[in-house]
C-alpha cells in the first residue's frame, strides 16, 4: 500500500532581510520570489542582493516581461548586482508582456540565461501570475527547470497566500513572508508609462538597420505585407540560435525592405550575404504610446513569427 503523508505547513518569516538570509542555507544558490503583482518582490530582491553582494557575486533574473524591475519590457533579463544597482548582462527576447500565456517561452528563456551563472547565487523575480492553470504551471515549471532551492512566497498581510497547496508540494524550501499591504501597486497607466520609459532608454543608443523581408521566414500570424502600416512600431528581437543579439522596433516596411531601429550587436554585412533569419514579430498590449512586439531568429532559413 502506498504511504501518504500529511501536508507540510509553510514556515513564516518576518520581512527582515538579515533574518531571511540567516535562515536560507548558504548552499542554496537559486532563490525564487513568488507573489502577486505589487506585493514587493522586486524591492525585497534588491535589498537581499545589496546584502549578499558584500560577500559574494549575486545575480538577478527578471522573469516578468510586463513589469520588469530591470532590463527590457518583452524580455527576460539577467543582471549582476554592482555599485548598488542591477547591471544588466543579457536578455532573452519574448516579445510579449503576457507571462501567463507565453509561460513556456518564458521558462525556456530563463533556463538559457541561467546557464551563465551555474554555481552562483541567483535571485529570481517572477511575474505576478498567481491564479488558475497558468499560475500553477508557471510556478511548478520555474521551480523544477531552474532547480530552485528556496521559494520566498510573498503575500499582503490581509490576504491569503496564493497557490498555497502548490507551494506545499514543491521540492524546495518554502517560506511565507507577509508584507504590510498592496496599496503601492501601480495602475495600468503607471505601468504603461514605466514600460515606455524603459523602452525609450533602451532605444537611446539604437541605430538604423535594413533587412530584405524576402529573406525572412514569417512565423505565426503576421499582417499582410501590403498593410505596411501594421508593421510600424512593433518590437523586434534579432537572435542567433537561442541568443538575443539585439532588440528594437520596426520603423517602416516599403518595397520588401524592412527598416529597423535596434540596440545591440548586429553582424555588419550586406543583407543578401547574411544567413537567412527567422524573424518573429508579435503583437503586444498598448503602452502609453502604441507599439507592438516582434522577435527574429538567425538561422539557415529566414522566418517571422507572430503571436
Amino acid at each position: 500500500m502506498p504511504e501518504f503523508h500529511q501536508r507540510r505547513q509553510l514556515s513564516a518569516l518576518p520581512l527582515d532581510v538579515s533574518h531571511i538570509l540567516s535562515v536560507i542555507p548558504p548552499h542554496h544558490r537559486r532563490i525564487l520570489l513568488f507573489g502577486p503583482m505589487g506585493v514587493g518582490k522586486s524591492t525585497l530582491a534588491s535589498e537581499m542582493a545589496k546584502t549578499l553582494a558584500q560577500q559574494q557575486v549575486c545575480w538577478g533574473l527578471n522573469a516578468d516581461p510586463g513589469t520588469p524591475a530591470f532590463g527590457v519590457p518583452g524580455a527576460v533579463s539577467l543582471a549582476r548586482w554592482q555599485a548598488d544597482s542591477w547591471q544588466v548582462q543579457a536578455h532573452a527576447a519574448l516579445c510579449s508582456l503576457d507571462a501567463g500565456r507565453f509561460r513556456l517561452a518564458l521558462v525556456t528563456a530563463a533556463c538559457a540565461l541561467l546557464a551563465a551563472c551555474p554555481d552562483q547565487t541567483v535571485l529570481i523575480d517572477t511575474p505576478g501570475v498567481v491564479r488558475g492553470v497558468a499560475g500553477r504551471e508557471l510556478l511548478q515549471a520555474l521551480v523544477d527547470l531552474l532547480e530552485v532551492d528556496t521559494v520566498l512566497a510573498l503575500a499582503a498581510l490581509d490576504q491569503a497566500v496564493p497557490l498555497e497547496q502548490e507551494l506545499c508540494a514543491l521540492p524546495a524550501d518554502v517560506y511565507v513572508i507577509h508584507t504590510l499591504n498592496k496599496t503601492m501597486r501601480p495602475g495600468k497607466r503607471a505601468r504603461a508609462r514605466q514600460r515606455t520609459k524603459q523602452w525609450d532608454a533602451w532605444l537611446a543608443n539604437a541605430h538604423e538597420h535594413q533587412l530584405d523581408i524576402t529573406g525572412l521566414n514569417l512565423l505565426g500570424t503576421p499582417p499582410p505585407q501590403e498593410e505596411t502600416h501594421s508593421w510600424i512600431g512593433r518590437q523586434v528581437a534579432l537572435l542567433q540560435g537561442n541568443r538575443t543579439l539585439a532588440m528594437g522596433e520596426v520603423r517602416a516596411l516599403a518595397d520588401h525592405s524592412l527598416s529597423l531601429q535596434v540596440a545591440g550587436t548586429i553582424q555588419q554585412a550586406q543583407p543578401h550575404r547574411l544567413p537567412r533569419k527567422p524573424f518573429a514579430i508579435c503583437p503586444r498590449p498598448t503602452l502609453s504610446r502604441p507599439w507592438r512586439s516582434a522577435v527574429a531568429r538567425a538561422c539557415t532559413r529566414a522566418s517571422v513569427r507572430w503571436m
